[in-house]
């Protein structure tokens, strides 16, 4: 593997507080969403995703500035999941609210995954509309990331993770 860049290790509570979630309840809808640090040393992102009230996300969102990104291809997740998809999401200061560029992932149920996701791959949502022909996210721009569940997936859900790096 290449050398990275750690933007984040989910190890201890104060990386946790840098994190803040977000549910549908800002529109009416019925989520609920913690993100705690485990016994395990690891940040859980765990709750419930409700479609009730027009709801159906929960999310959990870095609220401080990452490390620049600029020159690297990708980033490095590792985490454990459920079995469900999820998406990571990366912010420019300069999106409107309800703007993103982000990228889906499949976990498999309680099995420890790298997953590296291209920034190439990244594609812009704007309020749950894809937007390809805004093309690809400049890695420099990157300064908040976010995990999100979405997509129909009514029901309990977690997700475990350990680090978050850059990668070439």
């Amino acid at each position: 593997m290449s050398e990275g860049l750690q933007l984040c290790a989910f190890d201890s509570a104060d990386t946790i507080a840098l994190w803040t979630v977000v549910t549908d309840n800002v529109m009416g809808g019925l989520s609920e969403g913690v993100f705690a640090a485990d016994s395990e040393g690891t940040g859980l992102f765990s709750g419930s995703v409700s479609l009730e009230n027009s709801g159906g996300f929960a999310s959990v969102r870095s609220t401080s500035d990452l490390k620049e990104c600029a020159g690297y291809t990708g980033l490095r997740v590792s985490l454990q999941g459920d079995g469900k998809s999820y998406q990571l999401r990366a912010h420019r200061k300069s999106d409107e609210r309800g703007e993103s560029f982000k990228h889906d992932f499949s976990t498999t149920n309680g099995e420890w995954m790298q997953i590296d996701l291209p920034f190439a791959d990244f594609v812009l949502s704007a309020h749950g509309q894809l937007k390809p022909e805004a093309g690809k996210i400049d890695s420099a721009e990157i300064h908040q990331l976010s995990f999100l569940i979405a997509g129909g997936q009514a029901g309990e859900f977690s997700l475990k993770i350990r680090s978050i790096e850059a990668y070439r």
